[in-house]
């Protein structure tokens, strides 16, 4: 019985001086954490001077708006889609607008967007302008971006680089605490990557493929039966007519919308005191008689 207590007392001990030492002990020193120019240089990341700014491509987003007329509108939409698929190319979208301008003329356009290889711009805006011989409007712009997807690349560099080192420093964390601080900064990293990432994706596809608005148009008569207009006499005539007729009917209705409610107020009463008159007239009569 005493061994028991014994060695209960020596392992109660044990355990109190245990966690003693445990409180004792020095918290682990805080996890630093690296900035991005810094995680860039450990990584060893090149930088970009002039000369590699020089030797890198141009990007530039280019575009055109073109406004043709042919005669064939149809057949000409026909053709520019085969030049953009010829030139390794698409169709974004095509709309048609069909509405009169006068009572003897109206309008038929057709508007396309259509990319082209930023190679094969200029080749598309000749055959293009070549599907008729009156190309009423033309614009050409292009935007230089190559200083931007510079930036943009050694950003993504900087980031990424300093993302690795977080990932490093996260195997390290010895407490929850550190390893939900290098978390929430693997979070930021990560979301400027994918922002900067986002951004040069929409220059590279801007700046490989060009953009061309066309704008295909054809002014077309109606159609007339003589040379001497008495077709579209004959038109605007009943035009008249029916424009008259609505007219006369729209305005009785109004009448009758303005009359009603004045003959419902004014002549019931009158109605009532004219059949009362005769009432009494009739009786003075039949007692006059009598």
């Amino acid at each position: 019985m005493l061994r028991n207590v014994a060695a209960w007392f020596l392992v109660a001990s044990m355990f109190i001086h245990g966690c003693a030492s445990e409180r004792r002990a020095p918290p682990p020193a805080e996890l630093k954490l690296p900035e991005a120019p810094a995680a860039a240089a450990k990584a060893g990341m090149p930088t970009l001077d002039a000369a590699s700014v020089a030797k890198t491509s141009r990007r530039i987003i280019r575009n055109a708006e073109l406004t043709v007329e042919v005669d064939n509108p149809k057949g000409a939409e026909q053709a520019a889609t085969a030049i953009a698929e010829r030139l390794g190319g698409f169709t974004i979208s095509s709309e048609l607008h069909q509405y009169a301008e006068s009572e003897d003329r109206g309008t038929l356009t057709i508007e396309l967007v259509l990319r082209v290889p930023a190679e094969q711009f200029q080749q598309a805006l000749t055959q293009l302008c070549a599907l008729s011989a009156h190309v009423t409007s033309e614009k050409i712009t292009g935007q230089d971006v190559t200083e931007e997807f510079i930036d943009l690349e050694a950003r993504i560099r900087t980031e990424k680089a300093l993302e690795a080192q977080y990932l490093d420093i996260l195997k390290d964390a010895k407490t929850v605490k550190d390893a939900l601080d290098v978390h929430a900064h693997l979070a930021e990293v990560r979301e400027q990557i994918e922002k900067a990432e986002g951004r040069r994706h929409f220059l590279e596809n801007q700046t490989s493929l060009s953009t061309v608005r066309l704008e295909l148009r054809r002014f077309t008569p109606e159609i007339s039966t003589s040379g001497f207009g008495f077709a579209s006499s004959l038109r605007r005539a009943g035009g008249d007519l029916v424009h008259v007729s609505a007219g006369i009917v729209t305005g009785g209705i109004r009448v009758i919308g303005i009359m009603l409610p004045i003959l419902i107020i004014l002549g019931l009463p009158a109605f009532f005191i004219v059949r009362v008159v005769r009432r009494r007239i009739r009786a003075r009569r039949q007692k006059t008689e009598s």
